[in-house]
């Protein structure tokens, strides 16, 4: 987890400096917040060990886990076909 983790924050970085096109950021988030939000024993490790990472990054996490919608690799089909 700790080395998924910190490959996580990398690429959270590379996004918010415009590294990083946003069209892969989604396919990075998508399955860190379902990891974070699915897992209780992920969740656990989390609250154990978030302090090994940036203050920004570990509040963006402690966000993702507010997020009530559940996470989705695919688009959403269009409604108006």
């Amino acid at each position: 987890m700790l080395q998924l983790f910190h490959i996580f924050e990398g690429m959270y970085y590379a996004q918010l400096e415009g590294h990083l096109d946003p069209r892969l950021w989604r396919e990075v988030e998508t399955p860190m917040r379902g990891l974070i939000n699915r897992w209780p024993g992920i969740q656990a490790w989390w609250r154990e060990y978030s302090d090994w990472f940036s203050e920004e990054f570990a509040n963006y996490v402690n966000q993702l886990q507010q997020i009530d919608k559940r996470p989705s690799l695919y688009r959403e089909p269009d409604a108006h076909q």
